[in-house]
């Protein structure tokens, strides 16, 4: 019912960006993608100078599997907007999915330097470093994460992985306890002690 309102609204006046973000968003509530990609195209096209726009519908151009339209609108919203952090880690991840991954990584970094207190953006440069077998520098990025966000669980979860197997087997392992431990804490469970590590 919204969502036949908001169409009518935008038939009567297509030049209202309001009208259009409310079809967008009862698109997406109604689970018709195609819709709101229709909408955010035409709110791309009406508020140029909104990056916001680019964002969601390179969004949900990647969660009904166009990657190509997804990275276009990315790079093409970041010529005119190259300073917005977002964009440039949304980017890094559609080149890091596509198997870009020295074009996700430059991606990565630049967000990183835009804003190097985003936690996430030390985790998709961490990613794409271990990706090319970096994988020592990859640990030293989610440790700085780390340092921004102590108790995310993924970030226990990726650090535990990026250690060598037999090198650093006992750090992986106390970062793999740490991440579940952070996860159960975080969901409101009393962690479980699971004892020191094996001496390897």
């Amino acid at each position: 019912m919204a969502l036949a309102c908001y169409r009518r609204a935008t038939a009567l006046d297509g030049d209202c960006t309001d009208t259009w973000l409310h079809r967008a968003a009862a698109s997406v509530r109604a689970g018709d993608l195609a819709e709101a990609a229709f909408c955010y195209r035409a709110l791309v096209q009406l508020d140029s100078s909104n990056p916001r726009a680019a964002l969601r519908l390179a969004g949900i151009y990647e969660a009904i599997g166009a990657a190509q339209p997804a990275l276009t609108v990315c790079q093409q919203a970041l010529h005119r907007f190259p300073e917005v952090v977002c964009l440039h880690r949304q980017l890094g991840r559609l080149l890091l999915n596509s198997g870009s991954v020295e074009g996700a990584l430059r991606a990565f970094r630049r967000a990183a330097e835009l804003n190097p207190l985003h936690c996430d953006t030390h985790y998709y440069v961490a990613l794409a470093l271990k990706r090319v077998g970096r994988t020592a520098e990859a640990r030293e990025t989610l440790r700085k994460a780390m340092s921004l966000r102590p108790n995310d669980p993924k970030l226990y979860y990726a650090l535990g992985m990026c250690c060598s197997p037999t090198a650093q087997a006992r750090e992986s392992t106390e970062m793999l306890l740490a991440g579940l431990s952070a996860e159960q804490a975080a969901e409101g469970l009393k962690p479980v002690s699971w004892g020191a590590p094996a001496e390897q």
